[in-house]
C-alpha cells in the first residue's frame, strides 16, 4: 500500500510547486527586463529597476537543491546599492523563496549587511544580453546600421551580431539619450 502512495504523494508535492509559481505570476524575464537589468547596474540607475517585473527570476544553470533563485528587479537593485553605497535601495530587495532553490543570497537584510561593510571592492555589472535579443530593441529605439559609426558598419556584412554588439558597447550604453529611450519603452505592467 505505501509503494502506490509514493507515485501520488510525489504528484501532490510537485503539483504544489508547480501551482505556486502559476498563481503568483511568476516567470522568466524577457529581454526588455534583462537589458534594462543591465543599463541600470552599468550605470547605477536604479530608475531602470523599476521596470522589471518583481516576479521575474532568474536561477542558476546547475539544478539541484544548491541552486540559487533571485528576482531580476532585486538583484538590480542589490546591485546598485553595493555599486554606490546607497543603502536606502536595499529596501526593494525581495528574496526569492523556493523549496528547490536557495533564494536567500540576494535579502534586504544581506544587502545592508554588505553595503554597510563595504564588502564588494569590484563594481558589480549587470546581465548579458545576447545579441539576438539586444539588436531588436536597439533598432526599436532608432539605431541603424545608417546611425553606426564606420569602424562597426564596416564588419555588418561579416559579423552581424558582432558589430552591433561593439556599437552597443562603445556608442549607446552609457548614452543619457539611449537611457531616457529605454524609460519610455515597455514595462512589466504594460
Amino acid at each position: 500500500m505505501t509503494v502506490r502512495l509514493m507515485p501520488l504523494l510525489f504528484l501532490v508535492l510537485v503539483g504544489n510547486v508547480s501551482c505556486s509559481s502559476k498563481n503568483s505570476g511568476e516567470r522568466k524575464p524577457n529581454s526588455y527586463e534583462l537589458l534594462y537589468q543591465q543599463i541600470a547596474v552599468d550605470n547605477d540607475d536604479p530608475r531602470l529597476c523599476y521596470k522589471i517585473s518583481p516576479t521575474a527570476y532568474l536561477t542558476a544553470s546547475w539544478g539541484g537543491e544548491d541552486s540559487e533563485v533571485s528576482y531580476l528587479r532585486s538583484t538590480c537593485f542589490y546591485f546598485i546599492a553595493q555599486n554606490t553605497g546607497r543603502a536606502e535601495l536595499c529596501s526593494e530587495v525581495v528574496e526569492a523563496k523556493r523549496p528547490w532553490a536557495n533564494g536567500s543570497k540576494y535579502t534586504e537584510k544581506n544587502c545592508m549587511i554588505d553595503v554597510k561593510d563595504n564588502r564588494h571592492s569590484r563594481k558589480w555589472s549587470g546581465m548579458y544580453v545576447p545579441p539576438g535579443m539586444l539588436i531588436p530593441i536597439l533598432q526599436e529605439v532608432g539605431y541603424s546600421a545608417d546611425t553606426m559609426p564606420e569602424r562597426h558598419r564596416q564588419y555588418l556584412k561579416d559579423n552581424y551580431e558582432e558589430a552591433w554588439v561593439a556599437y552597443y558597447l562603445d556608442n549607446i550604453k552609457r548614452d543619457p539619450e539611449f537611457i531616457r529611450q529605454l524609460l519610455t519603452l515597455t514595462s512589466f505592467d504594460k
